[in-house]
């Protein structure tokens, strides 16, 4: 299970198709009900859940199946250093996409 920052995460959730959507946003117009903690103007540790049927290609916004990193259907991904806008794509169907700012212990 992830573990998002905060009482309320910062969840965006995304339908992503065979055609590149954003599925992750830290500023600008962001989805109706995400909530971003105080302060945060980047990210610093982001996750991602595939909640979907069917696999998931997380990348910038020029992503592409060959390019992106594959999310398969019920997998979580967390990626850290600062993160802005993450995007996905599909080969074929229809999956959604559940992205947060996730809370992770330091390890030095």
């Amino acid at each position: 299970m992830a573990i998002f920052e905060g009482a309320e995460p910062a969840l965006q959730l995304n339908s992503v198709t065979n055609s590149a959507k954003q599925v992750f946003q830290i500023t600008g117009t962001l989805p109706s009900g995400t909530v971003i903690p105080a302060g945060f103007s980047t990210s610093t540790n982001v996750t991602l859940v595939n909640s979907g049927t069917v696999t998931v290609f997380i990348g910038g916004s020029t992503v592409t199946t060959a390019t992106g990193v594959p999310l398969a259907a019920g997998a979580q991904l967390t990626l850290q250093g600062t993160v802005v806008a993450l995007y996905g794509i599909t080969a074929s169907g229809t999956t959604l996409v559940q992205a947060g700012l996730a809370s992770l212990p330091s390890v030095v």
